[in-house]
């Protein structure tokens, strides 16, 4: 059964990375997307111009975004080290037999007191013991892993949010550009 528990917490683990796995790709995506709309505004802005030289005022597609409060804050703003420095697993379990889990008679190392002494079940029975307590310490490492990667994950999913409610403006004021001057060319 502690293997099982080890086996499903290391199968939570592997879940874990694949999501942020995934979540590092919709990141690394919104930043290209990012970067081709700042190269599709260029292009309205030039289309904009008169014989491709020189702006007119009276044409002009409005506010830059990328100059905007807003874009600076989510776009240029490095991540603040200290949101992921807070990030503490929680300590090992003081003294005891095994790998980090404590014994009921930590004076003496052993699980259980012995009653007969030297007898091969009583062997057997503290061996089981080590064991399982092996298991167990290594079933809290796994769980305390998977707290600090989600807590992690949590920290950086609002910034995912902002990235992508940012580049659906962005994308609006373009297509919403984009729609203007196709109506200016059809109409002149």
């Amino acid at each position: 059964m502690c293997r099982q528990a080890q086996d499903t917490g290391i199968d939570l683990i592997v879940a874990l990375d694949v999501h942020l796995e995934k979540a590092d790709n919709v990141e690394i995506m919104m930043e290209k997307i990012n970067a081709a709309m700042h190269d599709a505004e260029q292009n309205l802005e030039d289309l904009q111009k008169c014989c491709g030289i020189f702006s007119l005022p009276w044409k002009s597609s409005g506010p830059d975004f990328e100059k905007s409060e807003a874009y600076k804050e989510i776009w240029l703003k490095p991540p603040d080290p200290a949101d992921y420095q807070n990030v503490v697993p929680v300590p090992a379990f003081a003294k005891g037999p095994g790998c980090k889990h404590p014994g009921p008679y930590p004076e003496t190392g052993r699980f259980f007191e012995r009653i007969i002494g030297k007898d091969s079940r009583e062997d057997e029975i503290e061996k089981n013991l080590e064991e399982i307590s092996r298991i167990l310490a290594k079933i809290r490492e796994i769980v305390v892993d998977f707290g600090t990667e989600l807590e992690l994950q949590e920290r950086n999913l609002p910034v995912i949010v902002q990235k992508a409610v940012s580049l659906e403006e962005r994308v609006k004021i373009g297509t919403e550009t984009a729609n203007l001057i196709l109506t200016d060319e059809k109409e002149g």
